[in-house]
């Protein structure tokens, strides 16, 4: 959970986690986009400035990455320590992401996309953290 430890103005996106009682990992926004990259890039700004309190999980992702933070790569501004997919494997078969597929006894439409390997790597970097003692 996000905690100001001084009375200061944000962005809607840190007031949101503030408010909701959310940590940064629940990133309210796409995976990738934007506004998830800034959200990122504020909590670093405030937390070097001791001007907000995070939970142990946050801080190891602010201090031991550089999400939130933009590169060069072949003259374009990349975000850093997002890591980027075309293909992925799901119980244990290749799946290409953002493709619809039919199939199953049950015919339904399944897409692979960022926001699911997000919510995998997530919950596997919590898993590590629990396992480690640092949650």
């Amino acid at each position: 959970m996000i905690k100001l430890a001084k009375i200061i103005s944000t962005t809607p996106g840190i007031r949101y986690h503030i408010e909701h009682g959310l940590a940064l990992h629940e990133n309210i926004y796409r995976y990738s986009s934007k506004e998830f990259v800034n959200l990122f890039f504020e909590a670093r700004l405030l937390y070097n400035a001791g001007k907000i309190d995070l939970i142990e999980a946050d801080i190891d992702l602010i201090t031991t990455t550089d999400i939130g933070e933009y590169g060069v790569y072949e003259g374009k501004q990349i975000p850093l320590d997002l890591p980027m997919a075309t293909e992925a494997k799901y119980q244990g078969k290749d799946v290409d992401l953002n493709k619809p597929k039919r199939g199953g006894a049950v015919v339904k439409n399944s897409t692979f996309t960022y926001e699911i390997l997000k919510l995998r790597i997530l919950k596997k970097f919590l898993l590590v953290q629990k396992t480690v003692g640092v949650i």
